[in-house]
């Protein structure tokens, strides 16, 4: 059945590309500006965000391809704006990344998010560094360099359990948990140096340590900022330590006063005050939220939910705003 499925959804996106495909020949004079909307090899044209992003655009008469950061045949020039998207697993080419990052900067290529605050986001050292002098509260993270990982047993020392994962990590990749307990991604300490060996470079050069939060099984508050304006919410149940995979979307006015407080301090951040979207995910402990981290690179929107389509003419009235 779930074969059967996947068929069918398979289909059902090759033919609203297809679709997209006439209109745009169709409309083609009719069009005022060309974007890109920057995926990867691996998921370009296949992640249904990015498509729904894309016909919403084009009803909106900007032409739009779906790319590849990793293509280096694409003519940049072509384009009033690249929306940098789907990227998923950049971290493992995370030189080549940064490179292609400097490549459009140097040719004057408006990227959205801007590469300045790409930068500044992705590594979460930094990251960190700017909640801090923000005054955000966060989850408490000791970053630890690649020389220095027998300090880490002291952390584990005071904690019991604790997530180790480098500062530039997504998707839950090489992301582990050391604890008595055994859980999905569980390592012992004396696995760390084998786990990381060949992940730490000169650019992810330091491994994040926190404690581990029994209250992510409750789920992480991720909250929507499109333009500068708390847009939408969700809570998302997330498969690192456990199988479960889930996401819900909630209404803005259902949650905390406390969470809203959180956003938009977040908000007013002034490396992040320019960008397009951001996306904060927060954890509740106790009666207190924390960051978990601020999203600006690639992170989901929930545009794909049904009841979130709103937003996205939301947010393309905002990319059209920066086009135009």
């Amino acid at each position: 059945m779930n074969y059967l499925k996947n068929k069918i959804k398979s289909f059902l996106y090759r033919l609203k590309k297809l679709n997209n495909t006439i209109f745009c020949k169709l409309n083609n004079k009719k069009f005022k500006h060309k974007v890109a909307i920057v995926s990867c090899d691996k998921w370009v044209y296949k992640v249904k965000e990015d498509i729904l992003l894309k016909m919403e655009l084009n009803r909106n008469m900007i032409d739009v391809d779906i790319i590849s950061w990793q293509d280096k045949t694409i003519d940049y020039k072509l384009y009033d704006a690249v929306i940098i998207r789907s990227i998923w697993g950049y971290q493992d080419y995370i030189k080549e990344f940064i490179e292609w990052l400097n490549m459009l900067k140097d040719k004057d290529i408006r990227v959205l998010n801007s590469i300045d605050i790409i930068k500044s986001n992705l590594n979460k050292y930094e990251q960190f560094k700017i909640l801090d002098r923000n005054n955000i509260s966060h989850i408490d993270t000791t970053f630890i360099d690649k020389d220095s990982i027998d300090k880490i047993s002291k952390i584990y020392d005071k904690y019991k359990s604790i997530v180790v994962k480098p500062i530039i990590s997504g998707s839950g990749n090489n992301t582990f948990i050391i604890s008595d307990a055994i859980n999905k991604n569980s390592i012992k300490l004396d696995e760390i140096n084998d786990k990381f060996n060949n992940v730490l470079n000169e650019v992810n050069n330091y491994i994040m340590v926190q404690p581990y939060v029994s209250e992510i099984s409750n789920g992480e508050i991720s909250i929507v900022v499109i333009d500068g304006v708390i847009s939408h919410a969700a809570i998302r149940y997330i498969n690192v330590f456990n199988n479960l995979n889930q996401i819900k979307v909630v209404k803005i006015d259902d949650l905390d006063d406390k969470v809203i407080s959180i956003v938009n301090k977040c908000i007013k951040i002034e490396e992040y005050k320019n960008s397009l979207y951001m996306r904060v995910d927060l954890i509740k402990i106790k009666d207190s939220y924390k960051v978990m981290e601020l999203e600006l690179v690639e992170p989901q929107l929930f545009f794909d939910f049904r009841q979130n389509r709103v937003r996205l003419k939301e947010f393309v009235k905002a990319i059209k705003k920066v086009i135009e």
